[in-house]
C-alpha cells in the first residue's frame, strides 16, 4: 500500500473524532455550567435570608418612629393644657390668624353690602312714591309720559341691584358659617387622625398585615382629607380670594359700589322745604326727573345699570366663584397628590409586607 491510501483513512478517521468530540464536550459543558449556576442561587438565597433577618428591625423601628411623631403633633398641637398660662390668653392664641382676617374681611364685606343696600332702597322708595296712583295722572298730564318709562326702567336696575345685594349676603352668611365651623371642627378632625393612625400603627406592630387592611386605609385618608379641608384648604381659598377678587375690582372702569344711586337720590330730592309735603315732594322729585332727562337721564340709567352688573360680578367672584375654584384647586394639590402618592403609598405597604414575609 502506498503512503498516500494509508494516510486517507487516518483522515477520515480523525474527521469522525472532531465531530464526535463536540457531541461528547457539549454534555461536559453543560455539567460544568450547572454548578456555576448554582452559585447565584446559593448567593441570592443568602442574600434574601440576610436581607430578611435585617427588614423586620427596619420597619418596626419605622412604625416606631411614626408613632413619636404623631405623639409629638399632639403635644404641639395642644400647648395649652401642658403649660400654664390664662384663659384669656389661650382663648386669643386659640385662634388662627387667617381666621381672624377671614372673619373681619366677611364683616367689613357685610357692612358695604349693608350700605349699599340703603343706598337702593332710598332711591327705590323715591321712585315708588313718585310712580303711585296717587301722583301718576297729574305727573302725566303736567308733564311727560316718557318719565314713566323712565321710572320703570330705573326700577328694573333697582331690583336688579336689590336681587345681587341678597344673593350677596347669603353667601357672606354661608361663608362665616363655613369659617366658623372649620375653626371648631379643626382640632377634633385632627385628634380623629391622630387616633386612628396611632391605632393603626400600634396594631402593625403586633400584627404586619393590618397594613394591608384597605378600610384602615380609606378611613384614614377620609379623616386626614377632612382635617386638611377644615385646617388649609377653607380658610386659605378664602383668604387668597380676597388678593383676587381686589386685583378683579381694579381691573374695572367704573366704581363697584351703589354709591352712584345714592347721588342719584339726592339729586331726586329736590328743596328741603318739600320733604315733609308727600305730594310737593313727589311733584317736585318728578320735575327734578323730567330736567334730568333733558340732560340725558337715560345715559344715568344705563350707567346705573353698569354700576350693578359690575357689582354683582365683583360679588360674585370674590364670595363664590374664587373661593370654590382654589377649594378645588388646593383639594387637587394636597388631597390627591399628598394623601394618594404620599401618605398611603401603596408601594411602601408592598414593600413592607414583602419584608416582614421574608421574616
Amino acid at each position: 500500500m502506498s503512503p498516500t491510501t494509508t494516510s486517507k483513512p487516518q483522515a477520515r478517521q480523525g474527521a469522525f473524532q472532531q465531530k464526535v468530540s463536540p457531541q461528547v464536550t457539549s454534555p461536559q459543558g453543560t455539567l460544568a455550567e450547572k454548578p456555576a449556576s448554582s452559585d447565584p442561587q446559593k448567593t441570592t438565597s443568602s442574600g434574601q435570608t440576610t436581607h430578611s433577618s435585617s427588614a423586620p428591625q427596619i420597619s418596626r423601628w419605622w412604625l416606631l418612629c411614626a408613632i413619636v411623631i404623631l405623639g409629638g403633633a399632639v403635644f404641639l398641637w395642644f400647648p395649652g393644657p401642658f403649660s400654664p398660662s390664662d384663659d384669656a390668653s389661650l382663648s386669643d392664641a386659640s385662634h388662627d390668624p387667617v381666621y381672624r382676617a377671614n372673619l373681619l374681611y366677611l364683616t367689613h364685606t357685610e357692612q358695604e353690602v349693608g350700605a349699599e343696600l340703603l343706598h337702593l332702597l332710598e332711591l327705590d322708595a323715591l321712585i315708588s312714591v313718585a310712580g303711585s296712583s296717587q301722583f301718576g295722572m297729574s305727573f302725566i298730564v303736567d308733564m311727560n309720559v316718557e318719565v314713566g318709562r323712565i321710572l320703570k326702567r330705573l326700577n328694573q336696575v333697582l331690583e336688579r341691584g336689590t336681587e345681587a345685594i341678597a344673593i350677596s349676603l347669603a353667601a357672606i352668611a354661608l361663608l362665616r358659617v363655613l369659617v366658623i365651623c372649620a375653626e371648631l371642627a379643626t382640632p377634633w378632625l385632627f385628634l380623629i387622625f391622630v387616633g386612628l393612625s396611632l391605632g393603626w400603627l400600634i396594631l402593625a406592630l403586633f400584627q404586619r398585615t393590618v397594613l394591608q387592611w384597605s378600610v384602615a386605609r380609606k378611613l384614614l385618608r377620609l379623616s386626614a382629607t377632612l382635617f386638611l379641608f377644615c385646617w388649609l384648604i377653607i380658610p386659605y381659598a378664602l383668604h387668597l380670594s380676597v388678593v383676587v377678587a381686589t386685583v378683579v375690582e381694579q381691573s374695572f372702569t367704573e366704581p363697584t359700589g351703589f354709591g352712584y344711586f345714592s347721588a342719584v337720590t339726592d339729586e331726586l330730592k329736590g328743596h328741603q322745604r318739600h320733604h315733609r309735603d308727600l305730594k310737593a315732594h313727589a311733584k317736585s322729585s318728578v320735575t327734578l326727573l323730567h330736567k334730568a332727562t333733558s340732560a340725558k337721564l337715560h345715559h344715568k340709567v344705563e350707567h346705573g345699570l353698569l354700576v350693578v352688573i359690575q357689582f354683582a360680578i365683583k360679588m360674585l367672584l370674590g364670595l363664590i366663584l374664587v373661593p370654590l375654584g382654589l377649594s378645588l384647586l388646593l383639594h387637587h394639590l394636597l388631597c390627591r397628590v399628598l394623601l394618594h402618592h404620599f401618605m398611603v403609598e401603596k408601594r411602601v405597604v408592598k414593600q413592607i409586607m414583602t419584608e416582614t414575609h421574608h421574616q
